[in-house]
């Protein structure tokens, strides 16, 4: 068989040089935000020596035995019986792609999510309605992204996770020309055309392992295994080419990113000319390391003009973007989408949302909820993927705050609150932590209605203190300039230290608590409306409001 028999399903090249910057940035991001844990642990480490190590010494989780492998065997065995239950669907799906190829659709949407961050939600009587309304934005009034939700002809919607959620939704999807594409259909799709034609699957696949091995690094670091890595990636490119027609005209957006699947799709389509759009939806504020990692795979596609093709919409309208961010961002008036907030209001009751916030405020305040309103302050809780989340660097930082927030506890007038809200990570993780117990913490599991009711925050490193910030929470990290994780302009708009000093950090906390002046007479329920109003949800969301507000949409644009 001749190397050339069979044209390259795609260039392998683009794809390693995508995938190394991908690599690249996820340990640039480990690596700054491992210094910047080591700078706080030795500030903390040399002025509260007892507390830190009542923090090292916690055995709140402790192992137990070979429990971690049985829950591991029993999660397999588990995913393995649920693929099973997948199989017909997956059928009824493939059959569906290839329905939709003979019907000549004029355009396709292709929405990339990850089903874990952004549940199903069942409220809603169309799945498409659904995936509009989580794309509503906010600030300057344009719901064109929705509206290409509700006009596309057909909507594929590629899950960041190897099994996604949305197939519960499977009833909906069937009637709304939606098609799933998660891990697993991935590779079901990619089998079942090497079954139908084995012989053309072979030789592509034999073109592709040729051309990684040909351009596999020369140098001595490599081996078998990047080989291997090198022919999956290529394989996902392939099986993402066979899946998509072509031959239609299509649009993306991105409301994830960083997923192994999700970059490679990305990748494929900044190579497609079929691909007349793609719409990066920030997620998160925009961090130096993911500002490096978009400037080099635009570099890296400048002979595919993939620039004139992306542009960034922020999570809120002030964000200070820099960079790729910002000379690839939305042109006329910006505006925002944030498809959390939208999320955390379609799970909301059908009544009024001065009910609700008063129920969940009397659950979160619990025997003390008919006292006078507090001062509440929210710790927005850091990502951590180094093990469990008590007892990573990370949370050691976030005790040692909480203990120096309860340290100056007299300068805040009236009584305070402290709320800690973990990241959506960790928001299954048991949080009976001595701190948090010394400390009168109260834990809540939503960052959206921390926005609505708190009075100041702090966090490490969350971008969400700043959406908090724009929605009129003042808040403080103990974040510097030279720590690397966002630009002066983003810490500009925080109280933070100016120097790697404990005093310096102390003071600057001391400050923030004492210069706090709620305006007289706002209640909890006061300043979650205003909030509400600036968010666009300042009535209750219901089946006829999401869909006349999808539809004005088409009609807008």
């Amino acid at each position: 068989m001749k190397a050339n028999s069979t044209p390259l399903p795609t260039n392998v090249r683009y794809f390693l040089t995508v995938m190394s910057a991908l690599e690249r940035l996820r340990q640039d991001a480990r690596e700054v935000e491992a210094a910047y844990l080591r700078r706080l642990s030795a500030l903390f480490e040399s002025r509260q020596e007892n507390f830190a190590s009542s923090i090292h010494q916690d055995q709140s989780h402790p192992d137990i035995g070979h429990a971690p492998h049985f829950a591991a065997a029993r999660k397999f065995v588990a995913r393995m019986l649920q693929l099973c239950l997948l199989v017909p669907m997956f059928v009824s799906q493939w059959k569906r792609l290839s329905s939709w190829r003979r019907q000549h659709h004029s355009k396709q949407l292709i929405l990339a999510i990850a089903s874990n961050r952004l549940p199903p939600n069942s409220s809603l009587s169309s799945f498409r309605l659904s995936l509009a309304t989580l794309l509503w934005s906010i600030g300057a009034s344009s719901d064109s992204v929705s509206k290409k939700i509700v006009d596309t002809d057909a909507v594929f919607v590629f899950d960041a996770l190897h099994v996604s959620a949305f197939w519960s939704l499977r009833d909906k999807l069937n009637k709304e020309n939606v098609a799933i594409i998660d891990g697993a259909f991935l590779a079901f799709f990619y089998a079942a055309q090497l079954i139908v034609n084995p012989l053309r699957q072979l030789r592509k696949i034999y073109s592709l392992i040729l051309e990684c091995y040909r351009t596999r690094p020369s140098d001595r670091r490599f081996c078998s295994e990047t080989l291997l890595k090198t022919i999956f990636y290529a394989s996902v490119a392939n099986a993402y080419k066979l899946l998509l027609d072509a031959s239609v005209r299509s649009e993306a957006v991105f409301v994830t990113s960083n997923a192994v699947l999700t970059e490679r799709l990305r990748a494929h389509l900044f190579r497609s000319a079929k691909c007349t759009q793609l719409i990066e939806i920030l997620h998160g504020a925009g961090s130096i390391p993911a500002e490096r990692f978009f400037a080099k795979i635009i570099a890296a596609g400048s002979s595919l003009q993939s620039s004139k093709r992306l542009s960034f919409v922020r999570q809120v309208p002030n964000l200070p973007l820099y960079g790729v961010f910002k000379t690839q961002s939305n042109d006329g008036p910006p505006f925002a989408i944030n498809c959390y907030l939208n999320h955390y209001f379609m799970e909301k009751p059908e009544r009024s949302f001065a009910g609700w916030i008063q129920s969940e405020y009397r659950t979160l305040r619990g025997s003390n909820a008919a006292a006078d309103d507090p001062i509440i302050i929210t710790i927005f809780g850091n990502c951590v993927d180094d093990g469990p989340l008590t007892r990573s660097a990370s949370f050691r930082a976030e005790c040692a705050l909480i203990s120096l927030i309860t340290k100056f506890g007299e300068t805040v007038q009236p009584e305070y609150l402290i709320v800690y809200i973990p990241h959506p990570t960790h928001r299954h993780d048991l949080l009976d932590h001595p701190a948090f117990t010394s400390n009168h913490v109260r834990t809540y599991r939503k960052s959206v209605f921390g926005w609505l009711i708190s009075d100041l925050c702090v966090a490490l490193a969350s971008s969400t203190m700043f959406e908090a910030r724009y929605f009129g929470v003042p808040a403080f990290t103990p974040m510097l300039n030279s720590d690397q994780i966002y630009t002066a302009s983003y810490l500009d708009q925080l109280a933070h230290p100016q120097s790697n000093s404990f005093d310096d950090l102390n003071t600057t906390l001391r400050n923030f608590l004492a210069e706090y002046r709620r305006e007289p007479h706002v209640t909890v329920l006061g300043r979650a409306r205003g909030r509400l109003a600036l968010m666009g949800f300042d009535s209750p969301l219901t089946e006829s409001t999401a869909t006349n507000r999808a539809y004005r949409s088409r009609e807008s644009v």
